[in-house]
């Protein structure tokens, strides 16, 4: 239940923070929040861990359907070891102050209108 809440978006991915895939799929929460009457303050995206789960049903896909965009390939593998101790410290440090950023600047604009 969001309609009429403010909220902050955080999510990871196993994929880059600063990629068009990130965007749109933050872009696509966003948009679900405002139609359900919410209101999003701010957002971040960081890499991500992908659980060991997945990673072997993305392999069992690899060998079932190696067409689909989510099956398992070496390269994919590599980011995944790379990614593997994501979010970092530094990354929710961030989110953190990224936030604390938006929830100070809408206290100070909502007193400006209250003038």
């Amino acid at each position: 239940q969001v309609k009429g809440k403010r909220v902050f978006l955080f999510c990871t991915l196993a994929y880059f923070a600063d990629s068009k895939h990130a965007f749109d799929s933050m872009q696509s929460a966003i948009d679900l929040v405002e139609e359900a009457g919410g209101e999003v303050l701010g957002n971040f995206i960081a890499n991500g861990a992908l659980a060991p789960g997945l990673i072997e049903r993305f392999k069992k896909m690899a060998r079932e359907n190696p067409d689909n965009p989510h099956a398992y390939t070496e390269e994919k593998g590599i980011r995944y070891e790379i990614f593997k101790d994501h979010p970092s410290q530094n990354e929710c440090d961030l989110a953190v102050e990224r936030f604390h950023e938006r929830v100070l600047l809408s206290q100070r604009i909502r007193k400006l209108k209250e003038q």
